[in-house]
């Protein structure tokens, strides 16, 4: 496991200081996909989805916006390790309750988040990266839609630390979190489109301008 930087010091998830899983970037990729926190496997390699949920990802939802891994596009997660409930020996997926996670989010987001300037839209995955991206209400209302500008920045103009003065903040597609639709697998079809709808934004054919009122 990769020991925590120094920056994580402070944090209510630090533990025992490793199991650190940094974002994956690819220069000059236009898209990030933005999870919740890594799993166990992503903790024993130090790489973000590469567990069950990841292949999930890479195989069949990437496709469908023209995404290929490690070739067009930034994969990472708002929370950047494992929550140690308990102490180091009983690390689990779950989330924190609601109080430690805001910390935890606020104290990672601002210590490590950095989202590229070449980045045109953040695919942010399940309630805790739709809210740290400046998504509004439920990812489940949500979901298929992207938040406007001025949400975004007055939700997170902390975060894109790399933006350059006079650019566009990048706009953020909410969906489910793949890892949900073991859950609700009815879920599945919905996301499928979600991500399609991806690749309509990168290529300009969604969404539509208003039709001119004459």
């Amino acid at each position: 496991m990769i020991t925590k930087p120094q920056a994580c010091i402070g944090c209510p998830l630090y533990g025992d200081g490793v199991g650190f899983v940094p974002d994956e970037i690819v220069e000059g990729a236009e898209v990030f996909v933005l999870g919740q926190n890594p799993g166990e496997e992503e903790e024993a390699e130090g790489i973000p989805f590469t567990g069950r949920t990841g292949q999930r990802m890479d195989k069949r939802f990437l496709p469908l916006a023209g995404l290929e891994r490690g070739v067009n596009v930034h994969v990472g997660n708002i929370i950047k390790c494992r929550w140690q409930r308990g102490g180091p020996e009983a690390r689990t997926n779950d989330l924190p309750p609601e109080a430690t996670l805001e910390a935890a989010v606020r104290h990672c987001t601002g210590a490590h988040l950095r989202i590229p300037v070449s980045v045109r839209l953040v695919i942010a995955q399940g309630q805790p990266a739709w809210e740290a991206m400046g998504g509004p209400g439920s990812i489940h209302s949500w979901r298929g839609y992207l938040s406007s500008d001025r949400m975004l920045v007055h939700g997170t103009g902390d975060i894109h630390k790399g933006q350059r003065e006079g650019e566009a903040l990048p706009a953020v597609l909410g969906t489910v979190h793949l890892a949900h639709l073991n859950k609700e697998p009815w879920l599945t079809v919905p996301a499928m489109h979600d991500w399609q709808r991806a690749g309509e934004f990168l290529a300009g054919t969604w969404p539509l301008p208003f039709p001119e009122i004459v």
